[in-house]
């Protein structure tokens, strides 16, 4: 079991947005850990079109297992309603290299996103994009 001093992450909800905050690179028990909670967090999202706030806060790339961690778990997530991405790169020197991994893995995985700099600037364009998402639906 991982101890809250382990964690690496948080995540939380605000309405259809699930936010993650990453703090660092983690694989191991602590990825599990991960997976697992957002496993959580989807099941009770999926009956809605949902979108994913994530903030990379810290130096670190994705090592090609984590990659691919994460290009499942995004798969997971897009399976289960998920039809957008915000991402935010807080005091992160290798963001241009982040990005380039991550848009290789939102591309592949066909789901909408966006890379920002600013969190309320994610969260306003997560938010229209739901907005104009579900009237279209409506």
């Amino acid at each position: 079991m991982v101890t809250s001093e382990e964690k690496q992450y948080r995540i939380r909800r605000d309405n259809n947005i699930l936010e993650v905050d990453l703090s660092g690179f983690f694989s191991g028990e602590v990825a599990d850990d991960y997976q697992h909670a957002v496993h959580g967090h989807v099941e009770e999202l999926k009956d809605n079109p949902w979108a994913s706030l994530i903030v990379f806060q810290g130096d670190y790339i994705l090592s090609p297992e984590s990659e691919q961690q994460l290009t499942e778990l995004t798969q997971y997530r897009v399976k289960n309603n998920m039809v957008a991405i915000a991402t935010v790169f807080i005091n992160n020197k290798h963001a241009d290299i982040q990005q380039m991994q991550l848009t290789r893995i939102y591309q592949s995985c066909r789901v909408n996103f966006h890379m920002f700099s600013s969190i309320d600037m994610a969260k306003r364009w997560l938010n229209s994009f739901l907005d104009a998402k579900n009237q279209k639906a409506g």
